[in-house]
């Protein structure tokens, strides 16, 4: 089967890509975000409501790894709200 694309077409893509992700990190230093929760939330507003499973097999994030870092996320939030005398 031929392709319409060159053979070089995925390097050059490639390194596109990774180009334009370290920019954007670059940029978003400050974002409150981690690029796995800014994707996880880019989803879910796509999405609608989503339940855990329909979520992590969107994300192709394992179940339980995603719950980990959702409960791991939200406790480091409650624990930053706290310290600041804020009611959560």
């Amino acid at each position: 089967m031929t392709s319409k694309y060159r053979d070089d077409d995925a390097s050059r893509l490639r390194l596109a890509v990774a180009r334009i992700s370290r920019h954007l990190r670059a940029v978003d230093v400050s974002s409150a975000l981690t690029p796995t929760q800014a994707s996880l939330l880019s989803t879910v507003v796509r999405g609608g409501r989503l339940g855990l499973s329909e979520l992590s097999a969107l994300e192709g994030l394992a179940q339980q790894n995603l719950h980990r870092r959702m409960v791991a996320e939200t406790e480091k939030a409650r624990e930053i709200v706290a310290s600041h005398g804020l009611d959560p």
